[in-house]
């Protein structure tokens, strides 16, 4: 097994390793060596490599390559093409029981902290894609409207769950991977996009969630 492959198995065992962790966990030296082959892999589309909480750049399997639980596979499109995680099992997770929360919807608040790193994973499909189209443009209309005045940034878009960085994110990033990595549905409530998919690709915004910003339309029902 070359160095390369002893990578490959020790973020199939514990996704999100940094160079660091890497090069200790593999005895591989000097730790440089590790960070070149990273970037190999990366470029293969073997890996992905991605900034996060504490600054430091971690790796982790693509989904193609991560192990993936037979009973798991489908993909419902609140589900995003998540790439920087390989699949747990229920023991693993800090849920009591993951597979019963399969049919559940998990809305979690957006942060005020946002990351802004450039290297990130894959996006997933955009809530867009499970609406109607009377609703898909009712949506829109009002992140027009919204973002407009958050000083929007989409030069570098990433994934939602990735995209934040608060407090929670922080305290609740390993559980919320694993969540979407096994299944679980989870959307999260933007100040500046209203609800996007965990996996949903956006950009960088100055917005508070705040009600007074909604379409006067929203309250016609």
């Amino acid at each position: 097994m070359n160095n390369a492959d002893r990578i490959l198995a020790l973020l199939g065992q514990h996704s999100g390793l940094d160079d660091d962790e890497l090069a200790k966990l593999a005895g591989i030296s000097p730790r440089q060596q590790v960070n070149q082959i990273c970037r190999r892999l990366a470029a293969a589309g073997l890996i992905v490599r991605a900034r996060g909480i504490s600054g430091k750049i971690s790796n982790a399997l693509l989904p193609e390559r991560a192990p993936v639980r037979p009973d798991i596979r489908s993909r419902s499109p609140l589900q995003p093409d998540i790439s920087s995680t390989s699949i747990v099992s229920n023991a693993d997770l800090p849920f009591d029981s993951a597979e019963n929360l399969r049919d559940t919807l998990l809305i979690i608040p957006c942060s005020g902290r946002k990351n802004t790193a450039t290297t990130i994973g894959r996006g997933g499909a955009p809530i867009t894609d499970s609406l109607p189209a009377t609703l898909t443009q009712r949506l829109q209309d009002a992140r027009a409207t919204v973002l407009a005045k958050a000083e929007l940034d989409e030069n570098h878009l990433m994934p939602a769950w990735q995209r934040y960085a608060g407090t929670f994110y922080a305290a609740a990033n390993k559980a919320l991977v694993d969540a979407v990595a096994i299944g679980l549905h989870v959307l999260i409530l933007s100040g500046g996009y209203g609800l996007v998919t965990a996996g949903e690709a956006i950009g960088n915004y100055a917005m508070r969630l705040n009600r007074r910003l909604r379409p006067a339309e929203w309250c016609k029902n």
